[in-house]
Protein backbone atom coordinates (compact mmCIF):
# COMPACT_ATOMS: atom_id res chain seq x y z
CA UNK A 1 0.00 0.00 0.00
CA UNK A 2 2.84 1.97 0.32
CA UNK A 3 1.80 3.52 3.71
CA UNK A 4 4.88 5.90 4.30
CA UNK A 5 5.38 7.05 1.51
CA UNK A 6 1.96 8.33 1.19
CA UNK A 7 2.14 10.10 4.82
CA UNK A 8 4.96 11.68 4.99
CA UNK A 9 2.59 14.90 4.78
CA UNK A 10 0.75 13.49 8.33
CA UNK A 11 4.04 12.57 9.82
CA UNK A 12 5.22 16.31 8.84
CA UNK A 13 2.09 17.71 10.70
CA UNK A 14 2.33 15.08 13.83
CA UNK A 15 6.11 16.16 14.51
CA UNK A 16 5.69 20.26 13.39
CA UNK A 17 2.25 20.56 15.44
CA UNK A 18 2.56 18.26 18.55
CA UNK A 19 5.55 15.83 19.16
CA UNK A 20 8.56 17.87 18.39
CA UNK A 21 8.68 18.13 22.18
CA UNK A 22 8.84 13.86 22.43
CA UNK A 23 10.99 13.14 19.34
CA UNK A 24 13.65 14.35 17.13
CA UNK A 25 12.50 14.45 13.62
CA UNK A 26 14.54 11.54 12.36
CA UNK A 27 13.76 9.53 15.03
CA UNK A 28 9.84 10.29 14.87
CA UNK A 29 10.10 9.17 10.69
CA UNK A 30 12.32 6.12 11.30
CA UNK A 31 9.25 4.53 14.11
CA UNK A 32 6.52 5.46 11.80
CA UNK A 33 8.47 4.16 8.74
CA UNK A 34 8.90 0.76 10.95
CA UNK A 35 5.47 0.99 12.13
CA UNK A 36 4.35 0.80 8.16
CA UNK A 37 7.18 -1.78 7.05
CA UNK A 38 5.44 -3.99 9.33
CA UNK A 39 2.32 -3.32 7.90
CA UNK A 40 3.24 -4.16 5.08
CA UNK A 41 4.62 -7.59 6.22
CA UNK A 42 1.31 -8.37 7.56
CA UNK A 43 -0.86 -7.49 4.64
CA UNK A 44 1.52 -9.29 1.96
CA UNK A 45 -0.66 -12.12 1.39
CA UNK A 46 -3.54 -10.14 2.14
CA UNK A 47 -6.68 -9.59 -1.42
CA UNK A 48 -5.20 -6.10 -2.33
CA UNK A 49 -9.06 -4.94 -1.98
CA UNK A 50 -8.81 -5.55 1.40
CA UNK A 51 -5.71 -3.88 2.54
CA UNK A 52 -7.89 -0.49 3.14
CA UNK A 53 -10.06 -2.32 5.42
CA UNK A 54 -7.15 -3.60 7.45
CA UNK A 55 -5.35 -0.64 7.40
CA UNK A 56 -8.17 1.65 9.29
CA UNK A 57 -7.97 -0.89 12.01
CA UNK A 58 -4.08 -0.67 12.17
CA UNK A 59 -2.00 1.02 15.34
CA UNK A 60 -0.35 3.55 12.61
CA UNK A 61 -4.01 4.31 10.92
CA UNK A 62 -5.07 5.06 14.74
CA UNK A 63 -2.44 7.73 15.51
CA UNK A 64 -3.15 9.65 12.48
CA UNK A 65 -6.53 9.64 12.93
CA UNK A 66 -6.29 11.28 16.44
CA UNK A 67 -3.85 13.33 15.49
CA UNK A 68 -6.40 14.75 13.02
CA UNK A 69 -8.74 14.86 15.69
CA UNK A 70 -6.57 16.72 17.90
CA UNK A 71 -6.03 19.45 14.77
CA UNK A 72 -9.77 19.78 14.74
CA UNK A 73 -10.09 20.53 18.28
CA UNK A 74 -7.65 23.35 18.16
CA UNK A 75 -9.58 25.04 15.61
CA UNK A 76 -12.64 25.05 17.50
CA UNK A 77 -10.96 26.79 20.16
CA UNK A 78 -9.09 29.41 17.82
CA UNK A 79 -12.60 30.21 16.11
CA UNK A 80 -14.01 30.71 19.73
CA UNK A 81 -11.00 32.72 20.29
CA UNK A 82 -11.44 34.83 17.19
CA UNK A 83 -15.06 35.91 18.10
CA UNK A 84 -17.27 33.14 17.88
CA UNK A 85 -20.87 33.57 17.25
CA UNK A 86 -23.85 32.34 20.00
CA UNK A 87 -23.40 29.13 18.48
CA UNK A 88 -20.17 28.86 18.40
CA UNK A 89 -19.62 30.35 21.93
CA UNK A 90 -22.15 27.73 23.58
CA UNK A 91 -21.53 24.34 21.56
CA UNK A 92 -18.48 24.34 20.71
CA UNK A 93 -16.60 23.75 24.18
CA UNK A 94 -18.57 20.49 24.77
CA UNK A 95 -17.90 19.54 21.36
CA UNK A 96 -14.00 20.23 21.98
CA UNK A 97 -14.73 18.33 25.39
CA UNK A 98 -16.44 15.35 23.46
CA UNK A 99 -13.80 15.11 20.28
CA UNK A 100 -10.93 15.29 22.93
CA UNK A 101 -12.55 11.92 25.16
CA UNK A 102 -13.03 10.47 22.54
CA UNK A 103 -9.63 10.12 21.27
CA UNK A 104 -9.34 8.23 24.76
CA UNK A 105 -11.11 4.72 23.88
CA UNK A 106 -9.15 5.04 20.28
CA UNK A 107 -6.19 4.96 21.91
CA UNK A 108 -6.60 2.70 24.56
CA UNK A 109 -8.56 -0.25 22.27
CA UNK A 110 -5.85 -2.94 21.64
CA UNK A 111 -7.97 -4.91 18.56
CA UNK A 112 -11.26 -4.09 18.16
CA UNK A 113 -13.84 -6.67 16.62
CA UNK A 114 -17.11 -5.80 15.64
CA UNK A 115 -19.77 -8.53 17.48
CA UNK A 116 -20.81 -10.24 14.36
CA UNK A 117 -17.73 -10.49 12.92
CA UNK A 118 -15.90 -11.42 16.22
CA UNK A 119 -18.70 -14.67 16.75
CA UNK A 120 -17.35 -16.46 13.02
CA UNK A 121 -13.87 -15.02 13.60
CA UNK A 122 -11.06 -17.97 12.63
CA UNK A 123 -8.05 -16.00 14.27
CA UNK A 124 -6.82 -18.57 17.13
CA UNK A 125 -6.73 -15.77 19.59
CA UNK A 126 -10.49 -15.18 19.00
CA UNK A 127 -11.04 -18.37 18.97
CA UNK A 128 -10.20 -19.02 22.38
CA UNK A 129 -11.01 -16.31 24.01
CA UNK A 130 -14.83 -16.95 22.86
CA UNK A 131 -14.84 -20.14 23.87
CA UNK A 132 -14.02 -19.53 26.91
CA UNK A 133 -16.76 -16.97 27.01
CA UNK A 134 -19.26 -19.12 25.64
CA UNK A 135 -17.79 -21.65 28.36
CA UNK A 136 -18.44 -19.08 31.39
CA UNK A 137 -21.90 -18.11 29.69
CA UNK A 138 -23.31 -21.49 29.58
CA UNK A 139 -22.21 -22.10 33.38
CA UNK A 140 -24.80 -19.47 33.97
CA UNK A 141 -27.43 -19.72 31.55
CA UNK A 142 -28.51 -22.71 29.27
CA UNK A 143 -28.41 -21.89 25.91
CA UNK A 144 -32.10 -23.37 25.41
CA UNK A 145 -34.95 -21.91 27.46
CA UNK A 146 -37.34 -23.75 28.52
CA UNK A 147 -40.01 -23.89 25.76
CA UNK A 148 -36.20 -24.97 23.75
CA UNK A 149 -36.07 -21.18 22.04
CA UNK A 150 -32.95 -19.88 21.83
CA UNK A 151 -32.17 -18.30 25.83
CA UNK A 152 -31.94 -14.23 25.55
CA UNK A 153 -30.43 -14.22 28.63
CA UNK A 154 -27.95 -16.99 27.31
CA UNK A 155 -26.86 -14.35 24.10
CA UNK A 156 -26.75 -11.08 26.70
CA UNK A 157 -24.27 -13.27 28.85
CA UNK A 158 -22.32 -13.81 25.97
CA UNK A 159 -22.22 -10.25 25.03
CA UNK A 160 -21.06 -8.70 27.70
CA UNK A 161 -17.86 -11.26 28.11
CA UNK A 162 -17.54 -9.88 24.44
CA UNK A 163 -17.65 -6.23 26.26
CA UNK A 164 -15.18 -6.73 28.59
CA UNK A 165 -12.62 -7.25 25.79
CA UNK A 166 -13.73 -4.93 23.18
CA UNK A 167 -16.49 -2.79 24.41
CA UNK A 168 -15.58 1.44 24.88
CA UNK A 169 -15.78 1.54 28.47
CA UNK A 170 -13.15 -1.23 28.52
CA UNK A 171 -10.89 0.41 25.79
CA UNK A 172 -11.51 4.38 27.80
CA UNK A 173 -10.34 2.76 30.90
CA UNK A 174 -8.01 0.99 29.47
CA UNK A 175 -6.49 4.47 27.97
CA UNK A 176 -6.58 5.93 31.69
CA UNK A 177 -4.43 2.76 33.24
CA UNK A 178 -2.36 1.10 30.79
CA UNK A 179 -1.68 3.21 28.00
CA UNK A 180 -1.09 6.98 29.94
CA UNK A 181 1.82 7.03 32.01
CA UNK A 182 0.86 6.98 35.92
CA UNK A 183 1.67 10.74 36.79
CA UNK A 184 0.18 11.95 33.57
CA UNK A 185 -3.09 10.05 34.46
CA UNK A 186 -2.78 11.79 38.13
CA UNK A 187 -2.13 14.76 36.56
CA UNK A 188 -5.74 14.88 34.83
CA UNK A 189 -7.62 13.56 37.06
CA UNK A 190 -6.66 16.08 40.17
CA UNK A 191 -7.69 18.70 37.70
CA UNK A 192 -11.48 17.30 38.79
CA UNK A 193 -13.00 17.12 41.93
CA UNK A 194 -15.94 15.43 43.12
CA UNK A 195 -17.86 16.68 45.89
CA UNK A 196 -20.59 14.26 47.66
CA UNK A 197 -23.13 15.94 50.16
CA UNK A 198 -25.75 14.28 52.32
CA UNK A 199 -29.01 16.04 52.56
CA UNK A 200 -29.62 16.61 56.27
CA UNK A 201 -32.67 18.79 58.03
CA UNK A 202 -32.92 20.87 54.29
CA UNK A 203 -29.32 21.08 54.17
CA UNK A 204 -26.42 19.36 52.68
CA UNK A 205 -23.38 17.98 54.34
CA UNK A 206 -20.34 17.17 52.65
CA UNK A 207 -18.94 13.45 53.29
CA UNK A 208 -16.82 12.90 50.79
CA UNK A 209 -14.56 13.27 47.64
CA UNK A 210 -14.01 10.94 44.68
CA UNK A 211 -11.62 8.46 44.28
CA UNK A 212 -9.68 8.47 41.09
CA UNK A 213 -11.93 6.03 39.98
CA UNK A 214 -15.13 8.15 40.47
CA UNK A 215 -13.39 10.46 38.43
CA UNK A 216 -12.93 7.86 35.51
CA UNK A 217 -16.35 7.07 35.73
CA UNK A 218 -17.41 10.38 35.00
CA UNK A 219 -15.30 11.75 32.63
CA UNK A 220 -16.53 8.39 30.68
CA UNK A 221 -20.00 9.50 31.77
CA UNK A 222 -19.26 12.48 30.07
CA UNK A 223 -18.30 11.51 26.86
CA UNK A 224 -21.49 9.43 26.68
CA UNK A 225 -23.64 12.29 27.46
CA UNK A 226 -22.53 13.68 24.70
CA UNK A 227 -23.39 10.92 22.11
CA UNK A 228 -26.54 9.99 23.99
CA UNK A 229 -28.45 12.16 25.56
CA UNK A 230 -26.93 15.27 23.74
CA UNK A 231 -25.96 17.59 26.56
CA UNK A 232 -23.98 19.66 24.02
CA UNK A 233 -23.28 22.88 25.69
CA UNK A 234 -21.28 22.66 29.22
CA UNK A 235 -23.21 24.47 31.99
CA UNK A 236 -20.73 25.76 34.18
CA UNK A 237 -20.60 28.64 36.21
CA UNK A 238 -17.24 31.27 34.96
CA UNK A 239 -15.53 31.57 38.26
CA UNK A 240 -14.75 28.88 40.82
CA UNK A 241 -14.29 29.03 44.75
CA UNK A 242 -11.44 27.13 45.22
CA UNK A 243 -8.57 29.30 44.25
CA UNK A 244 -5.65 26.94 45.36
CA UNK A 245 -2.92 27.22 42.28
CA UNK A 246 -5.55 28.09 39.44
CA UNK A 247 -9.27 29.35 38.97
CA UNK A 248 -11.85 26.33 39.59
CA UNK A 249 -14.78 25.78 38.01
CA UNK A 250 -18.46 24.10 38.87
CA UNK A 251 -19.23 21.90 36.40
CA UNK A 252 -22.18 20.86 37.32
CA UNK A 253 -24.14 19.49 39.72
CA UNK A 254 -26.15 15.72 40.43
CA UNK A 255 -29.12 15.80 43.13
CA UNK A 256 -31.48 12.69 44.09
CA UNK A 257 -33.20 12.91 47.03
CA UNK A 258 -30.85 11.76 49.62
CA UNK A 259 -27.88 12.93 47.87
CA UNK A 260 -25.96 15.57 45.99
CA UNK A 261 -22.66 16.02 44.03
CA UNK A 262 -20.47 18.92 42.70
CA UNK A 263 -18.18 18.29 40.14
CA UNK A 264 -15.37 21.01 39.69
CA UNK A 265 -12.78 21.30 36.87
CA UNK A 266 -9.20 23.41 37.12
CA UNK A 267 -9.33 25.84 34.18
CA UNK A 268 -6.44 24.10 32.57
CA UNK A 269 -8.65 20.81 32.58
CA UNK A 270 -9.36 20.98 28.85
CA UNK A 271 -5.59 21.47 28.55
CA UNK A 272 -4.76 18.91 30.28
CA UNK A 273 -7.05 16.62 28.32
CA UNK A 274 -5.51 17.72 25.04
CA UNK A 275 -2.20 17.03 26.89
CA UNK A 276 -3.47 13.68 27.80
CA UNK A 277 -4.25 12.22 24.03
CA UNK A 278 -0.88 13.71 22.71
CA UNK A 279 1.12 11.64 25.27
CA UNK A 280 -1.21 9.02 24.32
CA UNK A 281 0.04 9.29 20.71
CA UNK A 282 3.62 9.42 21.68
CA UNK A 283 2.85 5.96 23.99
CA UNK A 284 1.17 4.37 20.96
CA UNK A 285 4.30 4.95 18.65
CA UNK A 286 6.93 3.92 21.35
CA UNK A 287 4.72 0.58 22.08
CA UNK A 288 4.62 -0.27 18.43
CA UNK A 289 7.97 0.75 17.18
Amino acid sequence: MKIYENSTDAIESLYIDSLNQYFDKEDLFKRIKHMSDEFDKEIENIEPRLCPQQFRESSLNKIFKVHERVKLVRNLKSQIEKGADIVQRFMYPGLRTYLLLTCFDQLGQDEWQFFPNWLNAKKAKIRTERGEILRLANLEENILDAAGNANAKFIASVYKGYNNIYGVKKSFINFLREVLPKDQRARLLNKIEIETYIVDNGGLNLIGLGSYEDKEKWLYQTRNDYTHNLLTSEKHFTEGYLGVDENWLIWEEIHSKELSQRILVAESFKEEIEQSVIIGIVETIKKNS
